[in-house]
């Protein structure tokens, strides 16, 4: 006996099929913001904003230029600083910082050169010659050991007695910083922002984008405790590898597409199979844990899991995405996460007929007419493809926040050598 509820429970079916429809199309529907919604997070630039660097005044009174990396008011403050700089205007605080790194970092190069020879091992059978990672993880091991040149930039620790008072920039101000130091501007920390922005732009880049900006490449190795070099392996993995993103809708988990590629033709019917048992009452055990170590048979620790939730009355979507990180024990952990709910409004009429005309999204209705509860109705259509449009927007937000959350720790895979050359010259 089907619940009184179950027709409500179809256009939810209908809705998250059409979601996978449009990320299979690659339509990505523009929804006017619902009111209450929490905006796209964007670069944004504050008027105050007139450089890139974050200030920090001393406790003797000068002034250091950067980058605030980990605010924590009870215990200090770590600030990201180019060394040059540095060392040309705080001579003795930048000795003090070297000391720090050097006592902290011992050993970390050796340790770093081992993980990275475990991690080619691992890998190595199962992808191919041209799998970006394995490519990166070969260059890094080909590379001279031993210590190198000092790190172009270096982190600065300050506890809570060593600083007066901070002034943080913008969203946008911090971006255009970071790519400053990325291309080796010269004297970044105080270019007024708006000719770092010109200077940004005639190389092809703005400041106001939404792709992190790493800065681990310029910065020292460091030594990290187990947990954390799974973590940033993780993080490695789930931004450049397929098969390891997953979207969660009650007791389903789907295989998010590969951007440009269609999802597999059974999901939709994985979910209709799924949320039929749940309409008749019937127990289904977690489908994680299969799917986690799927992943490990890989031989990769990372996954990440968007889990999509609808209210009961359709009104809000609740979006969540989580990292999932497997230890050197092969257990998996839930690691950084991002959630977030937005009201479900209504999408303008000619975006809702641009949705329901994708011939993946017709394909999605057949299979939900073809459940036997009879047709459904335009109305019916027309909220589901509204609830569809407005839950693969709040799948990207929450993909999007988690990204900017695992930024740093994701290592970079781009070749030194073309990239702009950095300077290391002191201002």
């Amino acid at each position: 006996m089907v619940p009184s509820n179950s027709w409500l429970k179809v256009i939810k079916v209908a809705a998250i099929v059409v979601t996978i429809g449009l990320t299979a199309s690659g339509q990505a529907p523009s929804i006017k913001k619902p009111a209450g919604s929490k905006p796209t997070v964007k670069a944004k630039a504050s008027p105050k904003d007139l450089f890139g660097a974050d200030s920090i005044t001393l406790r003797d009174g000068k002034i250091l230029l950067g980058q605030i990396y980990d605010p924590s008011p009870r215990s200090g403050l770590v600030v990201i600083v180019r060394r040059a700089w540095a060392e040309s205007n705080l001579a003795e605080w930048a000795a003090k910082w070297s000391k720090m790194e050097r006592d902290a970092n011992a050993g970390a190069e050796a340790q770093r050169r081992d993980r990275l020879a475990a991690w080619s091992r691992e890998r190595a059978p199962r992808v191919g010659v041209d799998d970006r990672i394995k490519t990166w993880l070969d260059r890094e091991l080909a590379r001279p050991a031993g210590p190198g040149e000092p790190s172009v930039l270096m982190l600065a620790r300050l506890n809570r007695g060593e600083f007066k008072t901070i002034q943080r920039r913008g969203m946008a101000a911090a971006r255009a910083l970071r790519l400053g130091w990325t291309l080796g501007l010269k004297d970044v920390e105080t270019m007024p922002l708006a000719d770092l922005k010109d200077a940004l732009e005639g190389r092809g880049l703005v400041a106001s984008g939404e792709t992190p900006i790493s800065l681990d490449a310029l910065l020292p190795s460091p030594l990290e405790a187990d947990t954390q070099w799974s973590l940033r392996r993780a993080a490695t993995e789930v931004t450049h590898d397929d098969g390891v993103r997953f979207i969660r809708f009650g007791n389903t988990i789907l295989p998010e597409p590969s951007p440009g590629r269609p999802p597999d033709p059974s999901a939709a019917g994985a979910l209709l199979s799924s949320t039929l048992k749940d309409l008749l009452g019937e127990g289904q055990s977690d489908p994680l844990p299969a799917r986690l170590n799927e992943v490990a048979a890989r031989g990769r620790v990372g996954a990440m899991v968007t889990r999509l939730d609808l209210a009961a009355d359709m009104g809000s979507v609740t979006v969540e995405s989580a990292l999932y990180v497997r230890d050197s024990r092969g257990v998996w952990t839930r690691g950084p996460s991002r959630s977030g709910s937005i009201r479900t409004g209504d999408a303008p009429l000619q975006e809702v007929q641009a949705v329901a005309e994708d011939p993946q999204v017709k394909s999605a209705f057949g299979l939900v007419d073809s459940l036997g509860f009879g047709q459904v109705s335009d109305e019916m259509k027309r909220k589901s493809l509204a609830v569809g449009a407005t839950t693969k927007r709040a799948l990207g937000l929450a993909r999007s926040a988690l990204a900017r959350d695992i930024a740093d720790l994701t290592l970079p895979l781009d070749d030194p050598s073309a990239r702009a050359p950095i300077s290391r010259e002191k201002p």
